[in-house]
């Protein structure tokens, strides 16, 4: 039998009314922040779910939020998935219903998928990357009096990031040598990515050419996740054939990193001594790797909250979120100091 909000009030001890209005939001609710906590932590511990339909039918605004994916692909990265999750687990903290959508390839098809979402009640949408069809379907959004924010892409509320502070970060920490031996790996394409954005900050006054011929490799970029461990290794082995006086490589994503330690273990370079490795987006696999790596990320926190908060505003904005760099080492492995107290302590 489903959860009634009489159900919320006999547990809690107040009137149905006053559950009605924490549930829905109402503004002209008086009912104590103390008190509108405990009714939120009653709904979620009951399972509540509000009856949408029935909402929709009386032409009522509903607590329902659709997050979508933009591209197929998206379902293949980590990161993505865990911003996802924590959504969720935001959206569901104040007592919302929530959907999660993936866009198509088809700039039409996808119209079709929010007037659908439209149709069932939602009246939030957090865009995860740009989709096709992405001007069509803000104007969808925007026509049914919806609220909305994107990460990554153009339309006039988003959230974007950049690696300025990152690049900087990692630059700082290489030694001469190291600085003189770098390797940017990345995509081939005419579109600029935010790696080479974020690098070239790094040397205003070179020209485009001077960073590109010193610093820069370029591959053909393809969405076949299950290659990329295999391209890793491949163009790890073809860059130092090339460059063999190579001591850092920054890899486009972590899915090619893990394919280059593969090639560099395997013929016995020292991983993290003879050359350094960086990633993109921090996953599983970097983060809990037995060799010192590292990788630049948006932190999932910082970012959920800012979709989270931005979702129910409206008018233009952009904000700006700076990825972070992460040490797979520097949270695991204890300072010399720490051991020593330890041992002092014993």
């Amino acid at each position: 039998m489903s959860v009634t909000i009489k159900d919320i009030a006999e547990a809690v001890g107040v009137s149905n009314p006053a559950v009605s209005a924490v549930l829905n939001n109402k503004s002209n609710c008086r009912v104590s922040e103390t008190t509108r906590k405990r009714i939120l932590e009653m709904a979620q511990k009951l399972g509540y779910t509000p009856s949408i339909s029935a909402k929709i039918m009386r032409g009522m605004p509903t607590k329902t939020a659709a997050i979508i994916s933009s591209h197929p692909f998206m379902r293949l990265e980590e990161q993505i998935n865990e911003l996802i999750l924590r959504l969720f687990n935001r959206f569901n903290q104040v007592a919302f219903s929530c959907f999660h959508a993936v866009y198509t390839d088809d700039a039409a098809e996808n119209v079709k998928i929010t007037q659908e979402l439209i149709s069932r009640g939602v009246r939030h949408f957090v865009l995860i990357g740009p989709p096709e069809g992405g001007a069509e379907i803000e104007a969808a959004i925007r026509k049914a009096d919806c609220r909305y924010i994107q990460y990554t892409g153009s339309m006039e509320r988003r959230i974007v990031t950049v690696m300025d502070e990152a690049m900087r970060q990692l630059w700082n920490r290489l030694r001469s040598v190291e600085r003189e031996n770098f390797k940017l790996l990345t995509v081939d394409s005419d579109v600029d990515n935010s790696r080479i954005v974020a690098f070239r900050k790094l040397f205003p006054a070179w020209t485009e050419a001077e960073i590109e011929r010193k610093f820069v490799l370029r591959f053909p970029m393809h969405s076949d996740y299950s290659r990329y461990y295999a391209d890793g290794y491949t163009l790890t082995e073809r860059l130092l054939a090339a460059h063999p006086d190579t001591r850092v490589i920054f890899y486009h994503s972590d899915h090619f990193l893990l394919g280059g330690v593969a090639f560099l273990q395997r013929y016995g370079y020292r991983v993290g001594r003879d050359i350094r490795l960086i990633g993109v987006n921090h996953t599983a696999g970097v983060e809990n790797h037995a060799a010192p790596l590292e990788s630049v990320a948006f932190d999932g926190e910082e970012m959920a909250e800012w979709l989270y908060r931005s979702v129910f505003d409206t008018g233009p904005m952009e904000h700006t979120v700076q990825f972070r760099l992460f040490d797979n080492k520097a949270s695991t492995l204890p300072s010399p100091e720490s051991i020593t107290q330890g041992m002092t302590n014993e």
